[in-house]
C-alpha cells in the first residue's frame, strides 16, 4: 500500500512540476487503484486527474470557439472581397457603356456636321 501511495504522490507531484501529463496520471491511478484504495493519495490523484481533464476540455472548447470565429471572419472577408469584385465589375461595365455612348455621340455629331457641310456645299 505504501508503494502505491508513494507512486500516486509522485505522479501528482510530477504533474505539478509539469513533468507529467493527464495520461501519465491516469496510468498511475489505474495501476495503483486497488492497492491504494481509500487513501488520501488516491483521492488527491483523482481530484487532480479530474481538474486536468476539465482544464483540457475547457481549453479544447476555447480553441474550437476561436477557430470558429476565425472561420467566420474569413468567410465574411471572402464575401466582402466578392462584393468588391462585383462592384468593380459593375463600375467597369458602366464605364465601358459610358465610353461607348460618348463614342456614338461623337460619331453622330461628326456625321451631322459632314451632312451639314455637304448640304451647304450642294446649296452653293
Amino acid at each position: 500500500r505504501d508503494a502505491a501511495e508513494s507512486a500516486l504522490r509522485e505522479a501528482v507531484e510530477a504533474c505539478g512540476r509539469g513533468d507529467a501529463d493527464l495520461e501519465a496520471l491516469r496510468a498511475a491511478i489505474n495501476a495503483n487503484t486497488q492497492a491504494a484504495d481509500g487513501s488520501e493519495a488516491l483521492r488527491a490523484a483523482r481530484l487532480l486527474r479530474d481538474d486536468l481533464a476539465e482544464r483540457r476540455t475547457r481549453e479544447a472548447r476555447a480553441l474550437k470557439r476561436q477557430r470558429q470565429k476565425e472561420e467566420k471572419a474569413a468567410a465574411a472577408a471572402a464575401r466582402a472581397a466578392e462584393r468588391a469584385a462585383e462592384q468593380a465589375e459593375e463600375a467597369r461595365a458602366a464605364e465601358e457603356a459610358r465610353v461607348a455612348e460618348e463614342a456614338d455621340r461623337v460619331v453622330a455629331e461628326a456625321a451631322a456636321a459632314r451632312a451639314a457641310e455637304e448640304a451647304e456645299a450642294a446649296s452653293r
